[in-house]
């Protein structure tokens, strides 16, 4: 039987409990795995991962690598088993991980034990490789004190007062440029402001990301000290927080929908529009937000692989409607005009809409007048081709929900 051992010091203890209590309650995705032998000839390593993809390294400081050694190349043990080898190391001095084939074993340094089952590693871990890692450098980087990082990304994502938080928050980015790096989020949907926050940084390079910053929140504020010094590196699909105790790999999360969205209202509203945000991926413009028909609508798309996106402004045209051979007759007409319009039939509603690719998002303003002149009259055409005997009803399943909110000026 081979048997290895571990001397695992309080405080690093101390930051693996702080990694799994700042996943929540239901903890880290997979057991913790100590690579105790990993390939390369790198330093022997904790690895956790957490919700949304974020990956966790943590340093393991006293046993280094020695090919030929008897070491398991990986062991997976029990979450219990990191709070248990915590508690016994503060309370008795120190705790020593010893793993044979079948069972973890703890010893405290004042003779206590404790004895696990070792989880089955081909149910956790597909094979202890070392975490991923971008493969081409980062975008920007940038190095602050983990205090002044936490304020800055935490007071970005306060709720504002009198929101459902059962609703969706905005997405939270990081942004570094020039010697400062930035928080910022568009609370706008929700009846709040955009907020960015920006703290001094030795910094370079210059890029934005979005990402899911509540379990960084909760990172920074369990495993480290307010005067670390975390080092922020921003790569095409990911965001990497480096402190001397963890590192936290970050997935993207896409902002570009959002951004465009947010731009577009901008401009509507410095135009003089009246904007009032249906949620976080629609608002309307000079219009009643409670009423289905007639109303413009305003929404963004960015479908990814480098695609600019396009606004697209709508309005239903009809609802209550039938899909009759009349019908569709006069949507395939008004399609083929060349008036640039697009028509689609969809759960009894007839929908005009019209796309503007983002690149020219300065002329939306003068196309939103165009569109509202040119379906004039359209509603009585397409009700009286489709059956429908009501032109305009209170809001359905298209309507604003809890995170509808009004800006603007009249």
């Amino acid at each position: 039987m081979t048997t290895d051992h571990f001397t695992v010091l309080p405080h690093e203890w101390d930051v693996l409990c702080g990694l799994i209590d700042a996943f929540g309650p239901e903890g880290p995705v997979n057991a913790p795995l100590l690579v105790a032998h990993p390939r390369g000839g790198v330093a022997p390593f904790w690895r956790l991962t957490g919700p949304h993809g974020i990956e966790l390294t943590v340093v393991h400081e006293l046993d280094e690598p020695r090919p030929g050694d008897p070491y398991h190349d990986a062991v997976v043990v029990p979450t219990a088993l990191v709070r248990h080898g915590h508690l016994l190391a503060h309370t008795e001095g120190s705790c020593e991980l010893v793993i044979d084939d079948d069972y973890a074993h703890l010893r405290g340094g004042r003779g206590s034990t404790a004895v696990y089952d070792r989880p089955d590693p081909d149910v956790w871990w597909s094979h202890p490789q070392v975490p991923f890692v971008p493969e081409l450098g980062p975008l920007a980087e940038a190095v602050v004190e983990a205090g002044g990082l936490c304020r800055a990304m935490v007071t970005a994502g306060v709720w504002p007062g009198r929101i459902d938080e059962d609703v969706a928050p905005p997405v939270v980015e990081v942004a570094i440029e020039g010697d400062q790096l930035a928080f910022g989020a568009n609370w706008r949907p929700h009846g709040g402001h955009r907020v960015t926050n920006r703290i001094p940084a030795h910094a370079q390079g210059a890029a934005s990301i979005g990402f899911d910053h509540t379990t960084v929140e909760r990172l920074l504020t369990l495993a480290t000290v307010p005067d670390d010094m975390v080092e922020v590196r921003i790569h095409d699909s990911c965001v990497v927080f480096e402190t001397p105790r963890w590192t936290a790999i970050v997935p993207q999360v896409e902002t570009g929908q959002a951004r465009l969205l947010a731009d577009a209202a901008d401009l509507l509203e410095q135009s003089g529009f009246v904007v009032t945000w249906l949620s976080s991926s629609a608002v309307t413009v000079n219009g009643d937000p409670f009423a289905v028909v007639d109303r413009v609508r305003i929404e963004g798309f960015v479908p990814g692989d480098g695609d600019p996106g396009v606004v697209r402004i709508s309005s239903v045209m009809v609802d209550g409607a039938h899909d009759t051979p009349e019908l569709r007759a006069r949507m395939d007409g008004m399609a083929s005009a060349g008036a640039g319009l697009s028509v689609w039939f969809e759960d009894g509603r007839v929908v005009v809409a019209t796309d503007l690719e983002s690149g020219r998002l300065a002329e939306l303003p003068s196309l939103v007048d165009r569109f509202r002149n040119r379906i004039v009259g359209l509603d009585v055409l397409l009700a009286d081709a489709g059956g429908a005997t009501q032109l305009v009803l209170p809001s359905g399943g298209d309507g604003p929900g809890p995170e509808s909110r009004s800006s603007g000026r009249g």
